[in-house]
């Protein structure tokens, strides 16, 4: 799925869920940097099974989800399953503009699933998503994160503002709707497994919004006791309304072919062919002055090998490569409408680039005995170079910019992001096997991290520029832990203690400062400045120190066929970089989450209150200084769920 929107698929069937820690672009392609989650679902069961679920809570949730297989037909050859999900809930936010509640949102899915046993051997298994999203966009508030680092004297827009508290006056609207289809062919042969993965995406997706997150403009006429955002206020935008509307169409194409064999009792291959093509276009429309249109196309191959040898019984080492290569082509193009009439296009931006690498993959493990194994490896990421498709290329067409080209040059593209990452570990089971513990140490090398940024485009209409960066040289290295034990003595209590330290630093990352929002109020820097050197004191974002959690679960049976369960999860996160304007950062200050919940299970039958956030933990999770906005994470939220299953396990 090559859009973000793939984490909309709900968990509610799934079989299993699989954490893959470092970089995985062997097995599984470019852009899996930092690791990969799989998400398995359940397959068709072949016989009759029903899933369902109900919920209520606080902001007016609600929640219904149902899942059913069918029996096998045609001798047990062929089987189905159907799901449906619907989730509904208000905003979190106070509009304190006109009083309303801001970030509603709906989802509703459709998820299906066909097998079919040709053979013995041959077997088909067919996937059908369709999901659609309704609501508004997420909103932001006006603040100023970096405080008296930067900008008005460390002043808030509006002082006294807290979380969850905005002032937009255009009512924002957001629609997206996504149809995907796969088809896995699998064929199996004495050696081994002939596996076929076709798959197919179509996705559209609308949003209006205030992207200024202010009422200065006073669009409803209720009148707006707050002042303009300063930084998007210009000689030709008083109120410094930034009003978009953004429509996009993604359609993707993906066909995998790959084998699993057993070339000697001790050697396994794993082997095979990828291709990828994806089409994007997408229009902006900003204070109905300014029209953007983007289309990019993407074409990527991939061949990928990796062998595993079982040296003994106990030793076994493993070896992979994957050799890359994505093409890109690219065009952007902007409308602008004067105040006094006529429409100016402005030259068209073009490009077309290619990237190819070769990525490697090598690890051994050593079971020392049955509760104790030992691991070394390495392994490598791949994330291709593009086009930042959220800029306006006006440095290439406006001579009024700080960062004017003059020469038409595309001032949107950037390189690839490779990563090397070695690690050491291990995982035991103790004390009779009461308790797992599992250990690991790594370092990462990363050149050409890619960062965004966002700069002001003064007396352009649009207000703003993104660019992604490239920074030279960046290492992570860290240590993590994770224990779970089952408390002697106390039959069905388990608790978990998980901790983890992470020491991000930037080697190297020099940048041209016309890339950056160095210059006055966050506008792009000017090329006398040259290159800025942003290794001294430079932060990265999401890189928290310490993370820490700790967790008690427990089950006890009551009666014949019921249950109690009981759920309480702590989590803290040290204080974290969220975004920075050169060495000036807004770092949100170390914070802890408690979730818990509560069931009673009888039969086919469990009623559940979950809690999160059960604390109300007032924190931000999104900050772009450069245009004063800042988002919050998720107030605290409880529901009553009532769940029924009918049917095989």
């Amino acid at each position: 799925w090559g859009m973000g929107h793939g984490q909309l698929v709900d968990t509610f069937d799934v079989e299993m869920i699989e954490i893959l820690r470092g970089p995985q672009s062997v097995l599984f392609g470019k852009n899996t940097s930092g690791g990969a989650v799989v998400i398995r679902r359940n397959q068709p069961k072949g016989e009759t099974n029903i899933n369902a679920r109900l919920g209520l809570g606080n902001y007016d949730s609600n929640l219904v989800q149902v899942v059913a297989h069918t029996p096998s037909v045609l001798d047990g050859a062929v089987a189905a399953k159907i799901g449906y999900t619907r989730k509904n809930r208000d905003g979190y936010s106070d509009n304190l503009y006109d009083g309303s509640d801001e970030g509603e949102n709906t989802y509703e899915a459709i998820h299906g699933m066909l097998s079919w046993d040709f053979t013995e051997r041959l077997s088909a298994l067919l996937i059908f998503d369709d999901i659609e999203e309704r609501g508004e966009a997420t909103p932001l508030q006006n603040s100023n994160p970096l405080g008296a680092q930067i900008f008005f004297g460390g002043q808030p827009l509006v002082p006294g503002a807290d979380h969850w508290e905005v002032w937009p006056d255009l009512q924002s609207d957001t629609k997206l709707d996504a149809q995907r289809y796969s088809l896995r062919l699998d064929w199996e042969l004495p050696f081994g497994t002939i596996t076929s993965i076709t798959g197919y995406l179509d996705e559209k997706d609308i949003t209006l919004q205030d992207f200024d997150s202010g009422c200065a403009g006073d669009t409803r006429g209720l009148g707006c006791p707050f002042p303009p955002n300063p930084l998007l206020v210009s000689a030709s935008n008083p109120t410094g309304t930034l009003h978009t509307i953004r429509d996009q169409g993604f359609e993707e194409f993906t066909q995998e072919l790959r084998v699993d064999a057993t070339l000697h009792e001790t050697l396994t291959l794993q082997a095979g062919g990828y291709y990828y093509e994806d089409e994007i276009f997408s229009r902006q429309t900003t204070n109905f002055q300014a029209f953007e249109s983007t289309a990019q196309d993407t074409t990527s191959y991939a061949a990928f090998g990796r062998l595993t040898w079982a040296v003994t019984p106990d030793v076994s080492v493993y070896g992979g490569l994957q050799w890359i290569e994505d093409e890109k082509e690219f065009a952007k193009t902007v409308s602008l409408v004067p105040e006094l009439g006529g429409t100016v296009l402005l030259p068209l931006v073009t490009d077309k680039r290619k990237w190819d690498e070769m990525v490697y993959q090598a690890g051994v493990q050593w079971f020392v005995d049955e509760n104790h194994m030992l691991y070394a490896s390495l392994s490598d990421g791949f994330r291709s170079g593009g086009f930042s498709a959220r800029g306006t290329g006006v440095e290439a067409v406006d001579p009024s910019q700080p960062n004017f080209t003059g020469d038409g040059s595309n001032f949107l593209s950037f390189e690839p992001e490779t990563t090397r990452s070695y690690e050491l570990g291990s995982k035991s089971t103790l004390f009779g096997g009461i308790m797992q513990l599992n250990l690991a140490a790594y370092w990462t090398e990363l050149e050409g991290l890619q960062q965004g940024t966002v700069v002001l485009t003064p007396g352009f209409p649009i207000n703003t520029n993104t660019i992604t960066n490239n920074f030279q040289e960046v290492t992570y290295k860290g240590f993590e832990a994770e224990s779970v034990l089952s408390v002697p003595g106390l039959e069905g209590l388990t608790l978990i203690a998980n901790a983890g330290y992470l020491d991000a630093e930037v080697e190297e990352a020099v940048v041209p400062a016309v890339r950056l929002g160095v210059g006055p109020g966050g506008v792009a820097g000017s090329p006398a400045q040259g290159l800025v050197d942003l290794a001294e004191g430079a932060v990265l974002g999401q890189a928290p120190e310490y993370t820490y959690a700790l967790g008690a679960f427990y089950e006890r049976s009551v009666g014949g066929r019921g249950a109690v369960e009981a759920a309480l999860q702590w989590s803290y996160t040290d204080d974290v970089v969220l975004s920075s304007v050169g060495s000036a950062a807004h770092v949100q200050d170390g914070y802890g989450l408690l979730n818990g919940s509560i069931a009673y299970r009888w039969g086919d039958w469990k009623v559940q209150l979950i809690g999160n956030n059960l604390t109300d933990e007032e924190y931000f999770t999104t900050s772009l200084p450069n245009v004063l906005f800042v988002g919050f994470g998720n107030p605290r939220t409880y529901q009553v769920e009532v769940t029924y299953a009918f049917g095989a396990d």
